[in-house]
Order: C-alpha cells, then structure tokens, then sequence
C-alpha cells in the first residue's frame, strides 16, 4: 500500500515511532528518541556536489523532534494543518548555513522527509545494536527507554523537554 498523501504519510511514520518508542505524549517521544539516536546526530546523509565533494545537510534530530509530534497530534485529532511553519517554503541548508540547492520544499515535506530518516534509522539500530529481543520483552525495552531517556537528560535535551520540567 502506499499513500501519496503527505500528511498522512507522516502521520504513519509518526505513529510507527510512537508505538516502537512506547511514547504516547511529547516529552516520552522526544527524550527517547532523542536518546536512541543522539539529539545533535545529522538526520540526512551528505548530499554529493561536484567532483567528489558532498554538502552535509544541517538538519539534527533535536530540530525536528517536537515538530513532529505536534504534526501528529494535529493530523491525527483532525486538524487542519497550519500554514506557519508547515505549508511555508523551506530552504534546505548545510552545516554551514549555505542553501543546498534542491526542488523547492516545503516544510511539511522536510517534517515528513525527517521522520522517514529517523524511523529508518531507528529500526536499522534495533537490527544492528540487537536489541529485537529487547523489543520483543515489554519489560526490557521499557528499561532501554529508561536509559535513552537518561542519555537526552545528560545531552541538555531539548526546550520543550527542559519546559515541562524533565
């Protein structure tokens, strides 16, 4: 099956990550996920440009995270979705803060581009880092979201987790 439709999309993905981070509300979602992954870790690979050379796309983990829970939560409550920030253009900029020259995008394609990257490499991890069995136990992935949730805590974690007094 497959879905053309962006919101919907995300909202898939979104709930995907929900569900494998057992989240169910923002700060849970952003502090473990954010943990699994690392907050400052780069959500997409280096872009090729030119002879060899490559444009690390700036975008981390910790600068998308809240937003896409709250496109979640809009999309799946049936609301409409805002046109500030989602339905704006979004220019795509390096590390460095150049303009990495793309189709134009919005920034609801960005939310929904992120959350595939993060939901692919968060289930690649599962695989590699063995924790299937984990994932399997209730009880010992629970404990794993107790140790990502640290890991965000320890790493200065985010506003919105710093905000409601995690």
């Amino acid at each position: 099956m497959q879905t053309g439709n962006a919101p919907l999309a995300t909202l898939m993905f979104a709930m995907a990550l929900d569900v494998l981070f057992m989240a169910g509300e923002a700060v849970p979602f952003v502090s473990r996920i954010g943990g699994c992954l690392g907050r400052d870790s780069f959500i997409f690979a280096p872009h090729p440009v030119g002879y060899g050379g490559t444009q690390q796309p700036g975008v981390r983990v910790r600068d998308v995270l809240d937003r896409i829970y709250l496109f979640r939560n809009i999309i799946a409550h049936g609301g409409e979705i805002p046109k500030v920030p989602y339905r704006e253009p979004y220019t795509l900029k390096d590390r460095e803060g150049l303009a990495i020259v793309w189709d134009e995008l919005s920034y609801l394609e960005l939310v929904l581009e992120s959350i595939l990257s993060i939901l692919t490499t968060a289930l690649r991890r599962v695989f590699t880092e063995e924790w299937v069995d984990d994932v399997a136990n209730k009880n010992s992935w629970k404990a794993k979201m107790t140790i990502f949730e640290h890991r965000f805590k320890n790493a200065g974690g985010p506003p919105i987790v710093k905000r409601l007094g995690r």
